[in-house]
């Protein structure tokens, strides 16, 4: 399998030469994430961009992780659902200010410009330990693998905004399915999967 930063790099290329594509009746176009339209999600998922890079460069911590992997960073970052849609709210209402600040060009310059040189720092020390944000300390791969799967879930929201087929660069599947997998429990997902129980575990992430 293709690393998470080999994958991650192309996901933001194809957003970058999406983006490069799109006039300003699509960039308005409506997605299905709520209060987005396609400008929004493009200030979302370039918002990454400088997170990953900001990581790297000044958020290193030393020793073990105390989260190892993305599975595990989530699962400890999951809020109680009150929490949970404050922090939704916000999250949209920072993606749409952001989209109007920015301006649809800068949106993918983050992508087609900035995506390769944080991926590139990213893939030199992937195993470093660093400081996630204030909310304990993981991997430079583990920061890489969550925004690898929001890049891929919000690119299927994208291409059936713009009424066009996915084009998910390899990996990116497989990456993604194998982290929400890890997420589900999997008892639970076991018995979902083969009819034995309604599928009351999902969505394992959103």
């Amino acid at each position: 399998m293709r690393t998470e930063t080999e994958v991650l790099g192309d996901l933001w290329r194809v957003w970058g030469a999406w983006g490069a594509d799109l006039d300003e009746e699509r960039w308005t176009a409506p997605t299905r994430c709520a209060g987005w339209d396609v400008a929004a999600l493009y200030a979302h998922v370039s918002q990454g961009v400088g997170g990953l890079a900001a990581l790297v460069r000044r958020r290193r911590a030393e020793g073990p992780p105390e989260h190892g992997d993305a599975v595990a960073l989530l699962r400890a970052l999951k809020p109680d659902e009150h929490v949970a849609a404050d922090l939704a709210a916000r999250n949209a209402d920072a993606a749409v200010a952001d989209a109007r600040a920015a301006g649809t060009a800068e949106l993918v310059r983050r992508l087609a410009e900035d995506g390769p040189a944080a991926v590139a720092l990213a893939a030199a020390e992937p195993d470093q330990t660093v400081e996630y944000f204030r909310r304990g300390t993981t991997t430079v791969r583990a920061a890489t693998v969550v925004r690898l799967v929001e890049a891929t879930v919000h690119l299927l929201d994208l291409a059936a905004a713009l009424g066009r087929e996915p084009d998910l660069p390899d990996g990116a599947t497989e990456h993604t399915v194998r982290f929400l997998t890890g997420m589900a429990p999997p008892l639970a997902l076991i018995e979902v999967a083969t009819g034995r129980r309604a599928p009351d575990i999902f969505p394992v992430f959103g």
